[in-house]
């Protein structure tokens, strides 16, 4: 995750149950997915390791280079053209 998509690790999002986007991302962990997120951007955030729900972790874009690398699939979520 990078820009502003990593406020969606943050285990301190109060939304509704249905739309608790890190109870999401927790159950794919559980499930083994690796779900990391850019260090940088979440530090221009305010978001730190203490605030990240668990089985996540924060990186460099080297990491995220070397995720799509070893990946068979590389999912990425836009709007716009």
């Amino acid at each position: 995750m990078y820009l502003d998509a990593v406020i969606a690790i943050n285990k301190n999002i109060k939304s509704p149950g249905e739309r608790h986007i890190p109870s999401m991302l927790k159950e794919l962990s559980d499930a083994g997915a690796k779900i990391v997120a850019c260090g940088d951007c979440a530090h221009f955030r305010g978001l730190f390791r203490d605030n990240l729900i668990e089985g996540t972790k924060l990186t460099g874009i080297a990491t995220l280079a070397e995720i799509i690398d070893e990946c068979d699939r590389f999912i990425t979520l836009r709007t716009g053209e």
